[in-house]
Order: structure tokens, then sequence, then C-alpha cells
């Protein structure tokens, strides 16, 4: 049977793991809504710029 500082070491290390696994997946996520919003952005502009062509005409 493990001391209890041992346990404690053990489940303080997989509570450091999870938290880091939990940041990674909130940093990815994050960056993938910022890239779609610019990619969404970029779209609007784009046909923007279209319609403002073609009312010259």
């Amino acid at each position: 049977m493990a001391s209890p500082d041992e346990e404690a070491s053990v489940l303080e290390e997989e509570a450091v793991a999870l938290a880091a696994g939990a940041m990674v997946r909130i940093i990815a996520r994050d960056r993938r809504t910022r890239y779609q919003r610019k990619e969404k952005n970029k779209r609007k502009r784009v046909s923007s710029a279209e319609l403002g062509s073609t009312e010259g005409m």
C-alpha cells in the first residue's frame, strides 16, 4: 500500500496531465475558430468586392 504522500503525488501528476490536455484542446479549438472566422471574413470581402464591381457597369 502506498503512503498518503505518494498517492497525493500521483493524483497531482494525473491532475496536471489532465489540465495540460484540456489546455491543448482549448488552444486548438481557439485557433480553429479564429481561422474559420478569418476565412468567412475573406469570403465576405470577395463577395462585396464582386458586387461593387458589377454596380458600375
